[in-house]
């Protein structure tokens, strides 16, 4: 090949590399419209619990319309909330008076055919064969039904839909889902540890969870060990010893919920508020979280409120910020500790829905 053929190819590979990443840099918003164009509100969206919408599996909540709505949300940075009803009139009564924004059902539901009919309601494509499931919104939330369903069409073409279509309809039965009516064989332990931190059960099953996934042999890379993954220096803070057995790293690990708890209880704007203080500060340790809320009242947000707080978490990764010696803050990416807070309480919120307190 010549020398001016090879560089020909050369750079015509190079501009077919920058086209693929400027494709991949588009994101589902900008190529198939967002479902929430202009609107920042919650998307409230009713599941049919254990059934294939929202169940536990191996103690993890999970649902293929769960995961529908996560990945959704997740395309345009949207809130989303799970709502729980079992009569099925209260549900689309929900619906109808915009408690709900979308209702999971089957098409040929008795209920949509009628306030389809009566022009109440709209529907999406069919979201599944198996099911013949579809979202319906009101007729308040028809333009975000234009938009969700252009959502739906690409997203019912990528690989990511398909493998929780396998998950879901092919690998699982889904007519053999049975509730599940414990989390774990340390529910008892972790009630009444809950008991002495006045929380509910299932916040603190919910952390244990993510800590260890209910492993009590699990040991991270930075040593952290048992069920509540306590690292040997925080131990060692706590005065904490004997961690060995489930029951007393458990028992252990509620101290040190308990000391956090004890040194927030009157510094927060709301008990959700001070929950998720609680969670950052076991996960980054209550210093860095302490840093935080100080770096908020320098960017003019209230302190006392997890979700201001939270959202200049993110700033303080950048040179500019920690390098400003007024701002007197380390380096901190908070990406784990956002993350960690925010899967902890969705599991919590979706415990409630599906176990008996």
């Amino acid at each position: 090949m010549k020398p001016f053929r090879k560089i020909g190819v050369l750079l015509c590979f190079v501009v077919f590399i920058l086209l693929v990443r400027v494709s991949f840099r588009t994101t589902p918003d900008e190529r198939y419209g967002s479902p929430h164009a202009g609107k920042k509100d919650t998307l409230v969206m009713a599941v049919r619990p254990n059934s294939n919408d929202c169940y536990l599996y191996r103690s993890e909540v999970v649902g293929f319309h769960l995961e529908l709505v996560r990945a959704c949300t997740h395309a345009h940075s949207q809130v989303y909330r799970i709502y729980y009803e079992t009569d099925e009139k209260k549900r689309w009564q929900a619906l109808l008076q915009g408690e709900v924004t979308i209702l999971v059902c089957s098409s040929d539901d008795s209920l949509l055919l009628q306030y389809h009919k009566e022009r109440k309601v709209f529907h999406s494509p069919s979201l599944e064969a198996h099911s013949n499931s579809v979202w319906v919104v009101n007729e308040e939330n028809r333009r975000l039904l234009v938009n969700l369903n252009k959502w739906i069409v690409y997203y019912l073409s990528t690989p990511e839909y398909e493998i929780k279509r396998q998950r879901y309809f092919v690998l699982r039965n889904p007519d053999n889902i049975k509730p599940q009516t414990e989390l774990s064989v340390y529910d008892r332990i972790i009630k009444r540890c809950a008991e002495r931190l006045n929380w509910d059960w299932r916040l603190l099953a919910s952390l244990i969870y993510q800590e260890s996934r209910f492993q009590h042999e699990a040991l991270s890379h930075r040593g952290a060990y048992g069920l509540m993954q306590i690292i040997p220096a925080t131990a060692e803070h706590y005065r904490l010893h004997d961690m060995e057995t489930p029951e007393d790293n458990i028992e252990a690990g509620t101290k040190i919920l308990h000391y956090l708890q004890r040194d927030l209880a009157s510094d927060t704007a709301s008990v959700y508020d001070n929950k998720c203080f609680i969670l950052a500060a076991y996960n980054a340790g209550k210093g860095r979280i302490d840093q935080c809320r100080r770096f908020a009242v320098l960017q003019e947000k209230n302190q006392y409120k997890w979700s201001e707080v939270a959202s200049v978490i993110p700033l303080m990764k950048h040179p500019v910020y920690y390098e400003n010696e007024e701002n007197n803050i380390s380096r901190f990416k908070g990406a784990e500790t956002l993350n960690y807070v925010e899967k902890i309480m969705d599991r919590y919120e979706l415990y409630k829905v599906l176990l008996p307190e």
